[in-house]
């Protein structure tokens, strides 16, 4: 037993409840708390779309020789790395008053957050359809 308390005292264990909290772990800390999964979903909205539609116009232009398997793989591969190492965690550095304890129980500081998601989405939207004209 006192090999196995030795051994026990050295792990420490975190639990992650759903899948995309680690891209927004900057938020930790002492106070952190469990992200409300619908301000995760528009999130990840906010950065999964202008990176489709980056790689949709220009970069799967690159690849348009490859086979769809490899061409689906590389642009995969662009779209996840650019989440995880760039457009999570500026992000998160971004809006992070919205992510945070006080704003979860501050109803004025929920509606900024959701107003200002919201209307990044209709200038991104806005934006990409006159850049395809």
């Amino acid at each position: 037993m006192s090999q196995v308390k030795e051994f026990l005292e050295g792990i420490s264990l975190k639990r992650i409840s759903h899948g995309f909290e680690g891209w927004l772990a900057s938020t930790g800390g002492k106070n952190s708390i469990s992200v409300s999964q619908w301000k995760i979903a528009m999130l990840i909205l906010l950065v999964l779309y202008p990176t489709v539609m980056v790689t949709a116009e220009w970069i799967s232009s690159l690849v348009d020789n490859c086979s769809r398997a490899y061409s689906m793989f590389l642009t995969g591969t662009f779209v996840v790395s650019v989440l995880t190492w760039v457009a999570m965690p500026e992000i998160t550095r971004v809006i992070g008053f919205w992510l945070s304890i006080k704003a979860t129980k501050d109803s004025k500081s929920n509606l900024y957050g959701v107003l200002s998601i919201i209307l990044i989405y209709v200038i991104l939207v806005f934006t990409f359809n006159w850049l395809q004209k």
